[in-house]
């Protein structure tokens, strides 16, 4: 909605609401060649329903990574609720100036149920987890004619304010299973008699709340030294403020979730900046360079610990801060029918922070100090008006450059430096090609036909942040496709969808085995351990409609 209350002061102001709901779950399967006769062994052992009895342990489906047969125990259901407003008043002053009030409001709810018992053909815990955020923001910005100094100079300069409350937490439930198979095959008599005599509904319970409070106020400026040459220079000051309380609750000492309450807070702050300069010999080409730096505060680690309590100090992970240079052109060639831009970058990260999961938790931590660097280039070409083909990737050099104190491998605990190798999701080559043809119907009317390839290179998945060698993924490409029927001025439009055409199974995610070690699935000597993959999509075709009010 947009609203011109006067000739100089326009309100637009946007609202969305959202209402996601399903019981889907994701297809996540045994890499095969981290399992080996000795450890399905072992897994079944452990998954020995009557010990001694008639009756043997069923396993996971083990002989193909990428078959979307799986044999385990699931259940779930999601809920998920967003409502957003966004507003943006604008005043049109005196002189060519603008002042601009940017503010917004959103508010997202989710609740998940889940039968998680680690993939496997038994039920041993049911989990529901809650989420719940809102958030607000304040942005005021002043915006400079470009008439200054004789057209050389505009600025823009603003002040930005943004608080939230956020949660999540935790409710789990075990199974009689929990306690007379999988706690009887791998943990002592104390702990069966524990999970025995003490509740099973509402066996563990934990929530952590935080509260978020940031300001900031900024100015970047445009000076142009000549009609070719251009100077860019910008300065922010960040400060977050952070307070949050973490509480678990333990009903069941068999659930392994230890009591604990813990109170937290950090206060930072930060100056980053940036400079960049552009050079425009003629109106197809410019080259440019740019020097900048980053601030991404630190914070709190939501995960419940299954020892003993956690502290404020261990919970607390550090700011993560960025250096950041491009060399890069932009051109446009023969009569603009060509787009090829190309760029040079190098980024360092300094306490990089990175999400891993252990094998019972997903923590936050510090992965050291690591550097991104490459080429990136994007082509598009129209050699006939109807047809266009775009072309995009980029090589990359990854390298973390200090991190000593990384997590060891499954197997051999501790601690290990992968100071040197190269960081997790991060394939040497990335990219993307599309071909697309529109052609004209009578009345005004046209139709689309589109492909579009994806490709991606060998790349580390381990989740675990360990680098775990057999956690990687071969190279794979993915082909999509779209047709489609237009109405005149394309008011309407109905279209037929494909993705994974091939239907391509590769991993979007690896991760160790939930309850490795009680499994008896690592290997001591060589630190393996046996992997789960999460799949991608299947094949999809969709049918889309399309109408413009």
């Amino acid at each position: 909605m947009e609203w011109n209350i006067t000739p100089e002061v326009t309100w637009t102001l946007r609202g969305d609401y959202q209402n996601l709901s399903g019981d889907g779950y994701n297809t996540i399967t045994v890499v095969t060649d981290t399992v080996t006769p000795q450890t399905l062994a072992n897994w079944q052992t452990r998954l020995d329903p009557d010990g001694a009895g008639p009756l043997v342990g069923v396993l996971p489906y083990t002989s193909d990574t990428y078959s979307r047969r799986v044999r385990q125990s699931t259940e779930g259901d999601l809920k998920d609720y967003q409502t957003g407003v966004a507003s943006d008043l604008t005043w049109d002053m005196a002189g060519g100036y603008q002042l601009k009030l940017i503010s917004g409001y959103r508010d997202w709810k989710n609740i998940q149920y889940q039968v998680s018992n680690g993939n496997i053909p038994l039920e041993l815990q049911r989990r529901t987890t809650f989420a719940d955020s809102q958030n607000h923001s304040q942005e005021l910005q002043l915006l400079s004619p470009d008439t200054l100094f004789d057209g050389r100079f505009n600025f823009v300069a603003g002040l930005f304010y943004y608080k939230e409350a956020y949660d999540i937490g935790q409710n789990i439930d075990l199974t009689r299973d929990f306690c007379e198979v999988f706690l009887r095959n791998t943990a002592t008599a104390a702990r069966l008699n524990q999970c025995r005599t003490n509740p099973l509904e509402g066996a563990s319970f934990y929530v952590f709340t935080q509260d978020t409070e940031s300001v900031a106020a900024y100015a970047q400026g445009v000076f142009k030294l000549s009609e070719q040459f251009s100077v860019t220079g910008g300065l922010r000051y960040s400060e977050d403020e952070k307070i949050a309380t973490f509480r678990a609750l333990t009903r069941n000492p068999a659930a392994a979730q230890a009591a604990e309450s813990t109170d937290m807070s950090l206060k930072e702050d930060k100056i980053t900046w940036r400079i960049s300069g552009a050079y425009r010999p003629n109106d197809d080409l410019m080259v440019f360079a740019s020097y900048s730096t980053g601030f991404k505060s630190g914070g709190f680690d939501s995960a419940p610990a299954t020892g003993t309590p956690s502290t404020a100090f261990a919970r607390t992970f550090q700011a993560e801060t960025v250096e950041n240079w491009e060399l890069g052109v932009k051109s446009q060639l023969f009569d603009r029918r060509l787009v090829a831009n190309a760029t040079l970058f190098r980024t360092e990260i300094d306490d990089l922070q990175f999400r891993s999961y252990d094998g019972l938790q997903f923590r936050t931590r510090n992965n050291g100090k690591a550097r991104q660097q490459g080429i990136e280039f994007e082509t598009v070409a129209r050699p006939i008006p109807p047809l266009t083909l775009t072309l995009a990737g980029t090589l990359l050099d990854s390298e973390y450059l200090d991190f000593r104190g990384a997590p060891g491998l499954p197997g051999l605990g501790g601690d290990q430096d992968l100071t040197g190798q190269r960081l997790p999701y991060s394939p040497k080559w990335q990219g993307a090609a599309s071909a697309q043809y529109i052609g004209d119907l009578s009345n005004g009317m046209s139709w689309l036909v589109r492909a579009d390839l994806s490709f991606t290179s060998r790349a580390n998945l381990a989740t675990a942040g360990d680098n775990n060698p057999d956690a990687d993924q071969g190279g794979y490409a993915v082909l999509g496709g779209r047709i489609a029927l237009r109405g005149p001025q394309q008011t309407w439009e109905v279209a037929m969808i494909g993705q994974n055409l091939t239907d391509k199974a590769f991993c979007t995610g690896i991760f160790n085995q939930p309850n490795n070690a009680a499994f008896g699935l690592n290997n001591a000597v060589t630190g393996a351990t046996a992997l789960r993959c999460t799949l991608n999509d299947p094949r999809q075709v969709a049918v889309e409609a399309r109408v413009r009010f």
